[in-house]
């Protein structure tokens, strides 16, 4: 396990800040990123295994390409791991907020697949446009159905 460790830390240091103060501050729900543990988000986090260890691991075993699914991206920490370890995968996710723009400029965006018109409901916080875009990343497909960036 200690190569995907080594790998997936090599591959966090290419991201030195993971979101910046303006785009933290003009989300809606912060990324799911509580501001008393804000700060974190950019330390080192050690040479103790993580879940993205244990799944940039299990990766390695698939007889097929994986399918992967992410509900609740947050900054796009944990999916950039996903999206660096796997090969030829078809990774979807759902997301609240629009993309971080930092995780967004790591990716290449193909394709806005579809886009719902009809604004979210009159009560609620978010008041944007529903889409579905594709992006690559890699040799890995990456549809997040989000809302559109306003």
């Amino acid at each position: 396990m200690a190569p995907h460790i080594a790998k997936n830390r090599e591959t966090l240091k290419k991201v030195p800040k993971w979101i910046t103060d303006d785009d933290y501050q003009h989300s809606v729900f912060q990324y799911g990123l509580p501001a008393h543990v804000k700060h974190l988000i950019d330390e080192d986090v050690g040479t103790d295994p993580t879940y993205n260890d244990v799944f940039c691991y299990l990766f390695n075993f698939l007889d097929q390409p994986l399918h992967y699914l992410e509900i609740g991206v947050s900054v796009g920490k944990s999916l950039y791991q996903t999206l660096s370890c796997a090969k030829n995968a078809r990774v979807t996710a759902l997301e609240l907020e629009s993309i971080n723009p930092t995780f967004g400029n790591l990716l290449t965006k193909e394709k806005e697949l579809a886009r719902w018109d009809k604004p979210t409901s009159s009560g609620s916080v978010k008041q944007a446009q529903r889409t579905y875009t594709r992006y690559k990343f890699q040799t890995n497909k990456f549809f997040l159905f989000g809302n559109r960036c306003i």
